[in-house]
């Protein structure tokens, strides 16, 4: 049985869990307006303020490479290994 859930007002107008809470759609947006902010002052913290210009489309990953040492970050086929150096700047 699962201890939580969400569930829909017949209205379509709430969306509530468990047996005490319950909120607006409004309210629904707004919490996740915030949570997306939130998380994109966290990411910006952790990168130090720098906004690199990389283009996402040459990421490249081999998740199937477990030799010791591969690493996503430094996968030469995405010219980034030189990327992490920006950060000591």
């Amino acid at each position: 049985m699962l201890s939580f859930f969400l569930y829909w007002s017949d209205d379509g107008q709430r969306v509530g869990w468990g047996q005490e809470a319950e909120v607006s759609m409004g309210q629904f947006w707004s919490l996740a307006a915030h949570l997306i902010r939130e998380a994109y002052r966290l990411c910006k913290d952790l990168m130090f303020g720098l906004e690199p210009d990389i283009d996402l489309l040459k990421i490249k990953d081999n998740m199937t490479n477990r030799d010791k040492g591969y690493s996503l970050v430094t996968d030469p086929r995405k010219g980034l290994n030189w990327a992490y150096l920006d950060l000591f700047r």
